[in-house]
């Protein structure tokens, strides 16, 4: 995990999902999701920035994406095998998020499919 600066950021930022941290399950944190990034066309995409924001209840906003104020959490870089040239200006795909159930509760696999500009098959991320 990095911390991602701002300008590397050449796309919107789009929500994967929403957990309510007073009534979410374990079963619940695995999930897929579909995206699509609109990117200016004819720019060169080497990875996939993932970061969280929590409203913690009657408290404060922690964020971990690359325009907020930096803490002691990072970003985890998606790096793709290699760069995609995104021409039409879109980059569509899913990820599937999957706790490993192990002793160490953070372990989580993380899967990515990139299906537009061109097919990237999915390729598997272990975060430990």
């Amino acid at each position: 995990m990095i911390t991602v600066p701002e300008s590397w950021i050449v796309s919107n930022r789009v929500l994967l999902k929403n957990f309510d941290l007073e009534k979410v399950r374990a079963h619940e944190l695995d999930f897929e999701s579909e995206f699509e990034l609109r990117v200016e066309p004819g720019l060169t995409v080497a990875g996939l920035c993932v970061s969280f924001s929590t409203l913690f209840p009657n408290g404060p906003m922690l964020s971990t994406s690359p325009n907020s104020t930096s803490t002691h959490w990072k970003q985890t870089v998606l790096w793709l095998p290699s760069p995609i040239v995104v021409s039409q200006g879109i980059l569509r795909g899913s990820l599937g998020f999957n706790r490993r159930y192990t002793k160490n509760e953070r372990e989580l696999d993380i899967g990515l499919s990139i299906v537009q500009p061109e097919l990237l098959p999915r390729r598997l991320y272990r975060l430990d």
